[in-house]
């Protein structure tokens, strides 16, 4: 029998806590949003005490989070604190990939003509330069208006225009553009003998998620 193992850490103000137990953990990826979210769930209280970990983790903070079996741990998630809510007697922190970094807003203008790696680019050198563009899908537009909007209200828009795979991976700070049903992400063998049972193939979105039944919960500085 497999032992589901996890380390989450967040950095705060240069600061970094590790959570020691958690209740669960759920994890939503897909190219088909433009952000990968995780919601870490916390009890309310300890020992009858209210958890507080409003100095340690808040809006902004960073977080990693690994997770595997037995002792072999994987970064599934890389991201930032979105927000913190109290839900049945619980505690949800509710955490975004990099387009957290996205939302702020960037300067009004008018582009012609222009195309959809300039516009992204555009964003980057506004928001945060360290961040690489990686795009392979030139469409071209023969005017692009941005007015009192943000990095993620942009990038809504082009996704929803161009039908493009938008999103981010974190951990190499890259910004990924590429046009859909193109990319191939790895090989796959099926078997209708071995390792499929029904005839039918459902597709679903990629939704990871892991829980830990313990009821104590705490934030330790490294």
């Amino acid at each position: 029998m497999y032992n589901i193992i996890w380390d989450i850490k967040f950095k705060t103000e240069g600061i970094t806590y590790s959570l020691q137990t958690v209740a669960s953990i759920d994890i939503e990826c897909s190219v088909d949003n433009l952000a990968d979210t995780a919601t870490i769930t916390l009890p309310e209280a300890v020992m009858n005490q209210v958890l507080n970990i409003g100095d340690q983790v808040k809006r902004g903070s960073e977080v990693f989070i690994k997770a595997g079996y037995d002792k072999t741990l994987v970064t599934e998630f890389i991201g930032y604190v979105q927000d913190i809510v109290t839900n049945d007697s619980s505690l949800k922190i509710k955490c975004e990939d990099a387009l957290f970094l996205f939302r702020k807003g960037v300067k009004d203008v008018e582009l012609k003509p222009t195309s959809l790696p300039k516009i992204a680019q555009l964003l980057i050198d506004q928001i945060d330069p360290t961040f690489k563009l990686v795009c392979d899908y030139d469409i071209t537009y023969e005017k692009f208006v941005i007015h009192q909007a943000t990095g993620y209200d942009v990038l809504k828009k082009l996704a929803e225009e161009t039908k493009a795979n938008i999103y981010f991976n974190s951990e190499k700070k890259q910004l990924h553009i590429h046009p859909p049903y193109l990319e191939k992400g790895g090989e796959v063998i099926y078997s209708m003998q071995v390792n499929i049972e029904k005839s039918s193939l459902e597709f679903k979105k990629a939704t990871t998620s892991f829980s830990n039944e313990s009821d104590n919960s705490r934030l330790n500085s490294v």
